[in-house]
């Protein structure tokens, strides 16, 4: 055979061969990931007596009905629909227990400005009514909290400034006490 031939059957060759080597490494890890992945839910589940459910970037611990979820970018179930949550919003924590408490941690890619007026402006559209609220700023970090109550129900909201242009705002609900 020529060596015109033989050269680029030989590079076609080694291509493939080479790319086989990759995809086995990639098709190794994930396996790897995976299993470590079982392999860490099982031992934590085991210890804790808790169903542990851990993702690439998230995980779900589950006892006896009360959530915590981080990175999940999910209302926990039964999250309340009169409880305004801004968006654009990215989820970054929630909870929620058999009791009827949730929390959820949000960061918003939007001033601080606009997301308080979001927040005072929808409050009262779901007629909360402001038991108490406070606005602080030191060093150029601006929050706000109010508690707010309605019927039965109760609200806590914070909005900090964590930069120009990205806000935090904490959700935490509940009953009253009877």
């Amino acid at each position: 055979m020529s060596k015109k031939i033989l050269l680029p059957i030989l590079l076609v060759v080694a291509m493939v061969a080479l790319s086989g080597c990759f995809l086995t490494d990639k098709i190794k890890d994930k396996v790897s990931n995976e299993v470590g992945e079982k392999v860490t839910e099982k031992v934590l589940e085991s210890a804790t007596g808790t169903d542990i459910d851990l993702e690439t970037n998230s995980a779900t611990v589950n006892s006896n009905g009360n959530v915590i979820s981080y990175g999940t970018q999910e209302l926990p179930d039964g999250f309340p629909s009169n409880i305004p949550v801004y968006q654009p919003s990215t989820i970054v924590f929630s909870s929620s227990t058999t009791d009827g408490d949730y929390s959820v941690s949000l960061e918003v890619k939007d001033t601080y400005a606009n997301v308080v007026a979001y927040y005072d402006t929808n409050i009262k559209s779901n007629n909360w009514t402001v038991d108490y609220s406070s606005n602080y700023n030191s060093d150029g970090t601006r929050m706000t909290m109010m508690n707010l109550s309605k019927n039965n129900e109760l609200l806590d909201i914070t909005i900090t400034e964590t930069d120009a242009s990205t806000v935090s705002v904490g959700l935490i609900a509940g009953k009253k006490s009877e």
